[in-house]
């Protein structure tokens, strides 16, 4: 029988939340901060469908030698921004990004994760690693707000 050694979690949607109303709220905050004339949703539903393309396109998984050169969320975010800015006519697409990684380095936990985790890591058992497509600058922030130890973690930056 095969012995489990190793327990490896996501970041998101599996220790912390990242759900669409986090990211509505925050898009809310962006629209009204840098007096964007359109709601939180819009903005979102704009930005999205050009993040998709990018997200689609960002490792081809049949021949990943063939991918195109890594760039960071931040940088396709606040490019994405910037094409949702200049049709509004106004907007700061860098900041946006930022805000967005910010937001996504400070999410809360599951109310289960804390304790799951810290349990894991005291039964000596396994060794407990984080794989995350997310980039340093939003992971990195989020495992300390976290508290817990890892013994790696990989983030797609990283790779």
């Amino acid at each position: 029988m095969l012995r489990i050694e190793a327990v490896i979690f996501d970041m998101y949607e599996t220790l912390v939340h990242n759900d669409h109303s986090l990211w509505i709220s925050t898009f809310d905050e962006i629209c009204e901060e840098q007096d964007i004339p359109i709601t939180g949703f819009q903005l979102w539903e704009r930005w999205g469908s050009i993040v998709r393309g990018f997200r689609e396109n960002r490792t081809n998984l049949n021949c990943p030698e063939r991918s195109p050169p890594f760039k960071t969320y931040e940088w396709a975010w606040s490019d994405a921004f910037r094409k949702v800015f200049d049709e509004l006519g106004k907007g700061d697409s860098d900041k946006a990004a930022k805000q967005c990684v910010l937001k996504t380095g400070h999410r809360e936990p599951f109310l289960e994760t804390t304790k799951a985790v810290k349990r894991l890591r005291a039964s000596g058992q396994f060794l407990l690693a984080v794989l995350s497509n997310s980039d340093n600058a939003a992971l990195n922030p989020q495992l300390e707000t976290l508290g817990l130890t890892f013994d790696a973690v990989l983030s797609s930056e990283s790779a």
